[in-house]
């Protein structure tokens, strides 16, 4: 028994956004972790936590939205149609999920560390003796 050609196609759709998905996360990991260690002072335990939830998100909000794509056989869809749909969709999934989890960390960041820091000619004021 042969696998039909339009789920064949769901398949290669589908591992191509696993694949994409994946690419990101591992691009991604090293980055929010730093990030969430430098927020939560050096404790290991919560950034692992929130990088494995993180790197989940990032797999299965994309796979979620590929899987919404499934072909019931009964149309006659263009391949290579279906497979860009598939991964546009998902890619925009994923988007939305790396743009969310950004303002999530935002949101962490302290008032201060984003400020804008002095300018040599007001340090230089600040650190000169006042003569009062």
């Amino acid at each position: 028994m042969a696998i039909p050609k339009h789920l064949l196609v769901f398949l290669f759709g589908l591992s191509v956004v696993l694949m994409l998905s994946t690419l990101v996360v591992i691009l991604l990991r090293g980055f929010i972790r730093n990030l969430i260690l430098d927020l939560n002072g050096e404790k290991d335990r919560q950034a692992r936590f929130w990088v494995a939830y993180s790197n989940t998100l990032m797999l299965l909000v994309p796979l979620i939205i590929a899987l919404i794509f499934v072909p019931d056989g009964k149309q006659e869809v263009d391949p290579f149609v279906m497979v860009v749909n598939q991964v546009k969709w998902s890619l925009i999934g994923l988007a939305s999920t790396v743009f969310v989890l950004g303002l999530a960390i935002h949101q962490l960041v302290p008032k201060s560390a984003v400020s804008p820091s002095k300018n040599k000619e007001e340090k230089q004021q600040d650190e000169a003796p006042s003569g009062i």
